[in-house]
């Protein structure tokens, strides 16, 4: 009796191998769910970040107690046009998915011209990330 159980689970299991009929739709749809799912994981990788987020803790304003040789080489109106940039800094940089978390940013002294609007910044980010952003990206959003 066992030969005969043994041979009909094996016609049974040989009808479950049927090849798709049309392979052109097959692959069609295969596509189509693939970008889709690149679209879902592209979406996935946007960070929920409240829009009144406060950065203050963050940013490192430059004034002139702190910072007088900087503060003396750009003036007050190039410190206050940066000083007021650097939320906009640290928001776009927290908006990057290689970012886990904005941890400190500041004006580089290093790059950029400030003092001629092409002012660079850094973002710092827990993960050791960093992220330098220039003033033309910032008004380009």
């Amino acid at each position: 009796m066992k030969p005969y159980c043994i041979l009909a689970g094996l016609l049974l299991l040989s009808g479950c191998q049927v090849k798709p009929q049309n392979t052109e739709a097959t692959k069609a749809a295969n596509a189509e769910n693939s970008s889709a799912s690149a679209a879902a994981q592209t979406t996935a990788l946007k960070k929920s970040i409240p829009k009144n987020k406060d950065y203050s803790r963050v940013v490192d304003t430059i004034n002139e107690q702190s910072y007088p040789t900087t503060y003396a080489k750009l003036g007050q109106a190039t410190v206050e046009r940066t000083n007021q940039l650097l939320p906009k800094v640290a928001r776009k940089a927290d908006e990057n998915p290689a970012c886990d978390e904005v941890r400190w940013v500041a004006l580089s002294d290093k790059q950029g011209d400030a003092k001629n609007g092409q002012a660079v910044f850094y973002a710092d980010c827990v993960n050791g990330y960093r992220e330098y952003i220039n003033e033309q990206q910032l008004s380009a959003n």
